[in-house]
């Protein structure tokens, strides 16, 4: 994936699990005469169960001040983090975790969970394939999905909810990352849509996923195995 700065570039769980086909349902409310009924919103392609309605309108809520209740499970050389309710739900038969809740939490586990297993060699590309949605940079992002690179180990510390509407989201990630024997703090704030019933990586722009070196960690929500 496409990435800003000078920080490394590479941004990389099983049975399959069976996965229901998307449904749809209406936003809500009825529709004044003459007006046009808004889009449908994919249900959760895996049956998670939908948002408290307030998620995007408070800030409040969609900030996440307290990090959520989170369990961590290996992925290779590093962990990826999983709630219950909230996602990964399903397991893709080349064996990456897959499926958010439409919801803040679910946005900060989808972002985590794409940068922890898109730096997994074996699980790169089929993730690259499934996780970013149609777009104009989509071809060129995915020409680099089998490109390998130094093994990197990274560790998630931390959060910042930067934006979330429940059909769009920004999450900043700050991650402890070693690569080559070199540990540096690194940021990287994902952009996330909602796409078929999961969080995917939009492909509109050629950056989807931008990084910077970071002194230290304050101003994140803490938030580590």
């Amino acid at each position: 994936v496409a990435v800003d700065g000078d920080t490394p570039s590479s941004v990389d769980a099983g049975d399959q699990l069976p996965t229901p086909a998307p449904a749809t349902a209406s936003p809500g409310g009825p529709v004044p005469v003459g007006e046009e009924a808004p889009p449908p919103v994919s249900l959760s392609s895996c049956g998670l169960s939908e948002p408290a309605p307030d998620s995007a309108a408070d800030p409040s809520r969609w900030l996440l001040a307290i990090a959520p209740e989170t369990s961590w499970r290996d992925v290779d050389v590093n962990l990826a983090p999983s709630a219950q309710e909230v996602g990964p739900g399903a397991m893709h038969e080349a064996g990456f975790a897959y499926c958010f809740q439409r919801s803040p939490e679910g946005a900060l586990l989808a972002a985590a969970n794409f940068l922890v297993q898109s730096n997994t060699p074996g699980l790169r590309a089929p993730l690259l394939e499934y996780a970013l949605a149609p777009g104009s940079h989509r071809d060129v992002l995915l020409s680099d999905a089998d490109s390998a690179g130094a093994v990197v180990r990274l560790q998630i510390v931390g959060y910042r909810m930067l934006a979330f509407d429940g059909e769009t989201a920004r999450v900043d990630v700050a991650q402890r990352v070693t690569v080559e024997g070199a540990t540096n703090f690194i940021a990287a704030v994902v952009d996330l849509e909602w796409v078929d019933g999961d969080w995917r990586i939009p492909t509109d722009g050629p950056h989807p996923v931008r990084m910077q070196a970071l002194s230290d960690v304050g101003g994140y929500t803490r938030w580590s195995a």
